[in-house]
């Protein structure tokens, strides 16, 4: 019970330390669509939670998945928070297993953003920042499709990227608008964003979980004012035509 304790505290500790920081990347809620025929179709659309700590960001998300040929497939996703916003394209290719098992991969390139306008930290400070990061990347999915009599889909995906991004960060007093704190992150990193896929329901509509969780190679210890969120939790509804 002690040691538990001591961990709560200490977690608690290391989120107010991070109450300045700024988040400018997490893991994205985009579709494990499992493709596995010429014509298959995917149309997911869902509500992400992003979490360091605390849930701190809401993004709605849309993505399409089809399969062109019999092996030839393509993906397309986009999501807006309010304060951010993402989106990647992705050709792939599929390769049906059995029945129901199937293994996809995608190589793609995404693009994104994250700002404020200026909000008052408890201190007295106020925060501004802004920029977008670049994305390409490669990712892996393998699963099982209508099981169960066509109600339920099980996959995992696995993504590597390679982050470059490029945001200013400013801070200063409110009352004499002078400017204390000035910091610029363009240090590239390396992800991983591993993935885990739920989904549900009748054969052409389900209900969808995802669990998405990120590390970054340099964005935990490289800047000081800037972070990332480490899991997003999505849920809505996949149409499959």
């Amino acid at each position: 019970m002690k040691k538990t304790c001591t961990i709560f505290i200490a977690a608690f500790v290391a989120f107010l330390a991070t109450g300045c920081q700024v988040f400018i990347y997490q893991p994205q809620a985009v579709d494990v669509p499992l493709i596995n025929h010429q014509g298959d179709v995917r149309v997911d659309a869902s509500l992400g939670v992003s979490t360091f700590l605390l849930p701190n960001r809401l993004t709605l998300n849309a993505t399409g998945s089809y399969g062109i040929t019999d092996w030839l497939a393509a993906q397309a996703h986009i999501d807006y928070g309010g304060d951010c916003w993402y989106g990647q394209v992705a050709p792939g290719v599929y390769v049906p297993f059995s029945d129901h098992a199937v293994l996809e991969g995608y190589v793609g390139y995404g693009v994104g953003g994250s700002w404020n306008d200026g909000v008052v930290s408890d201190s007295g400070y106020t925060l501004i920042y802004k920029g977008s990061f670049n994305l390409p990347f490669a990712q892996a999915n393998f699963g099982w499709h209508d099981l169960a009599n066509g109600h339920l889909d099980i996959g995992v995906g696995i993504k590597a990227g390679y982050y470059m991004p490029s945001f200013d960060y400013q801070r200063y007093w409110n009352q004499e608008h002078q400017t204390s704190y000035d910091e610029h992150y363009g240090t590239p990193n390396t992800l991983l964003e591993p993935q885990l896929m739920i989904r549900a329901g009748g054969p052409k509509v389900k209900y969808s979980l995802r669990i998405g969780y990120v590390w970054m190679s340099d964005l935990p210890e490289g800047a000081v004012s800037f972070s990332h969120d480490y899991i997003t939790i999505s849920n809505g509804v996949t149409f499959s035509f």
